[in-house]
């Protein structure tokens, strides 16, 4: 039988790829969220039901309006719009935080109708913003918002006077910052193609004015103005960033100081600190002289009584090289200077005593995959890694739940070693039809790499490749991205996952294990070859197929979170569209899945049969285990809060 070719659209000079069915349907438009969410500032919203905000380290904290309380339990995290209550355990992003308002507290971004409803909301509110900009409308946003009363404007000159852009500070009726956009002169809001980085310091138009005086350099526009009310303008010249404490000034900014004395003032928390020590490494790498750059550490303004001047002169700390590589080791911004203290100083260690609470972890996919870090997806041939890994993929890029877990929308780099561009695509159209799009979202970029991942040159290839700063990056997968080193090399392993740690970005990192002994459990097994690949992730899942087409992965390790949590799920092809499905453990679909499934898990899946209750008795004859053993089991399970032990020696499921 003759092989049937794909057909070519030759009309389109820049196809690379065959036409996917379907594609000759003109693409609907779909609801951006990322483009909503970026309109919509999370504390403003928080802070109109939640009342008054109060800053804590680098998040902002309140009382929780989902439920009563005295002491402030929901932690707001600005610069990644995320919110979390660690009374009630609610947390998500701007959408979830509306739809608990809209269902009091109740709200299921499952469930497709509530989203659709808060979906709409945040889309009408987002629509009566300015392009651009994230200031509530007081006459527009009623209820989902915050109105403003007033706000301070901010005029960025270079040093040769001309002015660059407008930065405003909104506050609300307590004084309170509630966003911060830009404008250019031309009136347009946002800084269109200028790099925020490139921004010039606040008051940069008095350098020329002030040739001898000792720079002084503070985070923002309203800091610098209040610290020139305090110091003599002979001897200091205050100037402020404008770009946020996320960003670091680029050269362009700081060109205009090198060469001057430069004394750093941060704000007194972790990202304040963080923002200053980036600045000196840069003004170093840029040809500081010597003894040039000093920071103020340990030290919060607000609460200081003695002359600012005094201060300055006695307590600034010159940055030495040893210190900028102290700093560089700790890498920037996640171990912050500690304050000062009479504890004599060891190079390479964190004083952990010293240091703020972080915050806590997020995920890009809730309890599968969490951010900043590496998980391990492993499973055997066929069990459908790949797809299961797309899948996900275009779950991240749209933002909605993936398996009923939350997600947080974002870019995705898919980096393959085995397969080719073309059965990416064509595989990631039939996945976003069965999700109800007309083809791939926004966002998703495939890279096949041309060599194996050992090769430094192929590295940076891919690293070239993404920036457009992913939230994720998938490698399909470990063991053929190494093909030209043994696979069990435990050097080859380790340099691979060390290459992606050092990065700092979340990493899904697929592979293989060993072709299984008849009648295994495959929960025993561990990914073929190198030990280092399991040690090495601090997040692991693995994927066991069933033996009617459905499919579970479970938390096998992680050091991040309880291990343990399994979700069920099929893949299946109905015309030209792949359907993902959530399915029940215990189902038909899952058959074959339990005998994979570490005894504990296998205990409580046949409990659950059981809605009425069962004894340790009737279940090891179901198992066909011991019956102390299933004894030990739902010992272990009652511990963990997931079975009751009733009357006359029954149980049963929580």
């Amino acid at each position: 039988m003759a092989m049937r070719s794909n057909p070519v659209d030759s009309s389109r000079a820049d196809a690379p790829f065959p036409q996917p069915r379907g594609a000759r349907h003109q693409k609907q438009p779909t609801t951006d969220i990322r483009q909503i969410k970026s309109k919509l500032d999370l504390a403003s919203l928080v802070e109109r039901h939640a009342g008054e905000l109060r800053r804590e380290g680098g998040y902002l904290k309140a009382l929780c309006p989902f439920h009563k309380e005295k002491t402030p339990s929901l932690a707001i995290y600005p610069s990644r719009q995320r919110w979390q209550c660690f009374g009630c355990d609610r947390k998500g992003d701007v959408i979830d935080f509306l739809g608990h308002v809209r269902f009091n507290g109740l709200w299921d971004r499952t469930n497709s109708s509530q989203f659709k409803e808060v979906l709409a909301e945040a889309t009408r509110i987002a629509g009566e913003l300015p392009t651009n900009s994230r200031i509530p409308d007081p006459l527009t946003i009623g209820n989902s918002g915050i109105s403003p009363a007033g706000e301070k404007t901010y005029e960025l000159r270079d040093p040769a006077g001309a002015l660059v852009a407008y930065h405003i500070r909104v506050e609300n009726p307590e004084g309170v910052k509630v966003s911060m956009p830009y404008k250019l002169p031309d009136g347009s809001w946002g800084l269109g193609d200028l790099p925020k980085e490139s921004l010039p310091l606040y008051r940069s138009q008095h350098l020329a004015s002030s040739p001898g005086a000792t720079i002084v350099l503070t985070e923002g526009e309203k800091g610098a103005d209040v610290l020139s009310e305090l110091l003599p303008p002979e001897k200091y010249l205050v100037l402020g960033t404008a770009c946020g404490s996320a960003t670091t000034p680029g050269e362009e900014a700081l060109r205009p100081i090198l060469g001057r004395e430069v004394v750093l003032v941060p704000d007194a928390d972790e990202g304040g600190i963080a923002h200053m020590q980036r600045i000196a490494l840069r003004l170093l790498e840029m040809g500081a002289p010597e003894g040039s750059v000093k920071i103020l550490l340990g030290y919060d303004l607000a609460d200081y009584r003695e002359p600012l001047e005094k201060l300055l002169a006695r307590k600034v700390k010159t940055v030495t090289p040893e210190m900028a590589t102290r700093w560089r080791q700790e890498r920037i911004p996640e171990f912050p200077v500690p304050k000062e203290s009479g504890n004599r100083e060891h190079p390479g260690f964190v004083p952990v005593w010293l240091q703020p609470e972080p915050r806590p972890r997020d995920w890009i996919v809730e309890d599968l995959i969490p951010e900043g870090t590496i998980t391990l997806l492993y499973g055997d041939a066929g069990t459908g890694k790949s797809a299961f890994a797309t899948a996900l993929a275009l779950h991240v890029c749209t933002g909605s739940p993936f398996l009923g877990k939350q997600t947080i929308g974002g870019p995705v780099a898919y980096v393959d070693t085995e397969f080719d561009a073309e059965e990416f695509v064509r595989r990631s159209y039939a996945l976003s039809r069965g999700m109800g799009l007309m083809g791939p979202p926004e966002g998703i970029y495939y890279l096949r790499t041309q060599g194996s991942l050992t090769d430094p040159a192929v590295r940076a290839q891919v690293e070239a490749s993404w920036d457009f700063a992913p939230a994720m990056v998938i490698l399909d997968s470990l063991t053929l991205g190494a093909y030209e080193s043994d696979t069990k090399d435990v050097a080859a392993v380790v340099e691979i996952l060390t290459w992606l740690e050092e990065l700092q970005i979340t990493a899904l990192v697929l592979d293989h294990h060993a072709k299984p002994s008849p009648g295994a459990n495959l929960s025993d097994y561990r990914p073929y070859g190198s030990f280092a690949k399991h040690g090495k992730g601090r997040h692991v899942l693995q994927l066991l197929a069933g033996e009617a087409g459905g499919t579970a992965v479970r938390v096998s390790k992680s050091n991040l979170a309880p291990r343990g949590l399994t979700l069920g799920f099929s893949l299946r092809w109905e015309g030209d569209q792949i359907l993902l499905r959530e399915e029940q453990l215990g189902s038909e679909t899952l058959a074959g899945v339990e005998r994979n499934l570490p005894r504990s898990m296998q205990v409580l899946i046949a409990l659950a049969r059981h809605p009425e209750g069962t004894s340790a008795e009737e279940l090891a004859k179901d198992l066909e285990m011991g019956q102390k053993t299933v004894q030990n089991h739902l010992s272990v399970l009652r511990s963990l809060g997931k079975v009751q032990q009733l009357e006359r020696g029954r149980w049963v499921a929580k």
